[in-house]
């Protein structure tokens, strides 16, 4: 229906969205060989946890060349895995592709600790001391250093620090 602010799920699927305008998303999982032949834009989440990210990126490259765009974002994790090297050569200016890097400290002087529901909101109106509060809180609750780092700080982990399962 046009002019709503909803969405009528009644033509979608668990893996595609349907628009009014004809528009559509496509849920892809993180195979490479699932983006081979598609178009349009593509979005690379979680790059640093893929199993392939240089197979992805790869495998998106000719959606771009017919005006679609990549965005690749994740989290870090080691600092010698393809998304942490594509990020230093990036801030290195080696590449030139754009990038955002939002850090947990951004989002909080952005209103992130006031928009979360949690005790941190009784500090207010000191905004200040609400923000610290909730990075206190989120740092506790994370429970390490590295993994805080790692997760909200988008420091790349050290390989010692990698627990593999």
């Amino acid at each position: 229906m046009a002019g709503t602010d909803y969405i009528d799920l009644d033509d979608s699927t668990t893996e595609v969205v349907r628009f009014p305008n004809g528009s559509k998303i496509v849920a892809l999982s993180s195979n490479p060989t699932g983006l081979r032949g598609r178009g349009g834009s593509v979005t690379i989440d979680e790059a640093a946890f893929a199993d392939n990210p240089e197979e992805l990126w790869k495998a998106a490259q000719p959606c771009a060349q017919w005006g679609g765009k990549i965005r690749v974002i994740s989290s870090m994790s080691s600092p010698d895995h393809w998304f942490s090297e594509t990020v230093a050569k990036i801030e290195r200016k080696e590449l030139n592709y754009g990038m955002l890097k939002t850090t947990i400290y951004d989002a909080v002087n952005q209103g992130l600790a006031q928009k979360i529901p949690g005790l941190w909101q009784n500090q207010l109106p000191d905004i200040k001391a609400c923000n610290d509060f909730f990075i206190s809180n989120l740092k506790q609750e994370v429970g390490s250093e590295a993994a805080f780092s790692q997760e909200f700080e988008c420091i790349p982990a050290k390989e010692s620090m990698l627990i593999d399962t």
